[in-house]
């Protein structure tokens, strides 16, 4: 099995778990953030897809749900566009469809932006951003692990910035609101 079918099967149902657990009694039409009724039926019909190993049709399942905004289906989409599975492999279109996510919530999106970022080598690294990043997805973060995980990363990032560069970004994090 490659990456993105390992990643997919493992996280599908632990994601959806958290969510429902993160919105409990007050949850309304949604599982929590990027994850709608939309999306329930966009997933019960992925699996079908990808079960069968129909990547084209799961990326076009996957693309519809994300034109629609749901910000698992871009997060999702994104991936599919980095390996190739499925459509032709773009990292731009990878980069684009992240980014859509990241700038809904998505947690995996914004760690992945952070890092990401942490991690450049073709430009000199943003650390506020990068820092920002990482503090918004460990925040929203619903898995205790993932949050960890998160701000050990965070601290990677923090012992190469100075104390106003940390202000900067803790300021940025508390600001930014999902669009």
């Amino acid at each position: 099995a490659n990456f993105i079918e390992r990643r997919l099967k493992h996280v599908m149902k632990r994601e959806i778990e958290f969510k429902r657990a993160e919105a409990g009694p007050q949850m309304s039409a949604g599982f929590g953030d990027g994850f709608n009724e939309k999306g329930a039926v966009f997933f019960r019909d992925f699996r079908e897809f990808f079960e069968k190993k129909d990547y084209t049709r799961a990326a076009i399942s996957f693309r519809k749900a994300a034109e629609e905004g749901d910000a698992e289906a871009q997060y999702r989409l994104s991936w599919m566009y980095y390996e190739g599975q499925g459509l032709q492999r773009d990292i731009s279109e990878s980069l684009k469809w992240k980014n859509e996510a990241a700038n809904q919530g998505h947690v995996a999106a914004l760690y992945e932006r952070g890092w990401g970022e942490f991690l450049v080598t073709v430009k000199p690294v943003d650390y506020t951003q990068s820092y920002k990043w990482l503090t918004i997805a460990a925040s929203r973060a619903i898995n205790p692990e993932a949050r960890e995980y998160i701000i050990k990363r965070s601290g990677i990032v923090a012992a190469e910035m100075t104390p106003t560069q940390i202000a900067e970004a803790a300021r940025l994090a508390r600001e930014w609101k999902p669009k």
